[in-house]
């Protein structure tokens, strides 16, 4: 039977298509680009964050400016690059590393119209405020479709940052060049006991990492990785850092 036809022989009616937009395309180059060449794994682990929720309320509170979870995460990953060099460097060829001098921080931002991974270009030395501000500015040019080239290049480490409570693991893509992404999952409930036995709710998020087995083993990622996880369990260490 010709496709084209029904059942009993009279023509189909044209079936609708449309394009695919340009930011989706862009986004399947770099992932299909990244699955080719980058023989990377992924590690996850639970992160207790009411300490980090306490301390994001009360940084709001003194800056004046939303900080959340994403802006602790940015600061944590940032702070570590000094004992983690490799995990910021950049590939050259297939045999060399650059090391990178500053933390360069690409956060996806997911809007609706595709993702988009804009660039805190100097996130250590960036205050709270800085930080806070920055991305929300990132988030709002998104939406509005005004996101410019140079703000999305230069990244040496990126956040795949989810908030969606229903998204418990998120598996992120090692950008090609680079070495490691770092993944926050939705906010979780949970029940736990205390030490005297005591039941009590707890909040939880899943943290992730993928790397580039090239460059790293699965003991430097998972160092890196409860590196940060102690950071946002007990984060007294991180509010001076803006």
């Amino acid at each position: 039977m010709d496709s084209a036809q029904t059942a009993d022989g009279s023509p189909q009616p044209p079936r609708q298509r449309v394009a695919l937009h340009r930011s989706q395309r862009a986004v399947a180059a770099v992932v299909a680009e990244s699955h080719r060449t980058i023989p990377s794994a992924f590690a996850a682990v639970r992160v207790q964050i009411d300490s980090a929720i306490g301390l994001g309320r009360e940084l709001t509170r003194r800056e004046h400016c939303l900080i959340g979870l994403p802006e602790l995460l940015v600061k944590a990953v940032a702070s570590l690059r000094p004992q983690f060099v490799l995990c910021f460097a950049t590939l050259v060829g297939d045999d060399g590393l650059e090391l990178a001098e500053s933390a360069r921080i690409g956060v996806t931002v997911e809007v609706g119209s595709g993702m988009s991974v804009p660039v805190l270009p100097d996130a250590e030395a960036s205050s709270w405020r800085q930080v806070a501000t920055t991305l929300m500015e990132f988030r709002l040019a998104a939406m509005r479709g005004g996101l410019l080239t140079r703000e999305l290049v230069g990244a040496n480490i990126v956040l795949a940052v989810h908030s969606d409570p229903d998204v418990t693991v998120v598996v992120p893509m090692v950008f090609p060049g680079q070495v490691c992404a770092v993944s926050l999952g939705g906010p979780q409930n949970e029940l736990a006991f205390t030490e005297d036995g005591t039941v009590t709710s707890r909040s939880v998020v899943q943290l992730g990492i993928a790397y580039d087995h090239r460059v790293i083993n699965a003991r430097e990622a998972l160092s890196f990785l409860q590196a940060i996880k102690a950071l946002l369990e007990s984060p007294e260490a991180l509010a001076p850092l803006g």
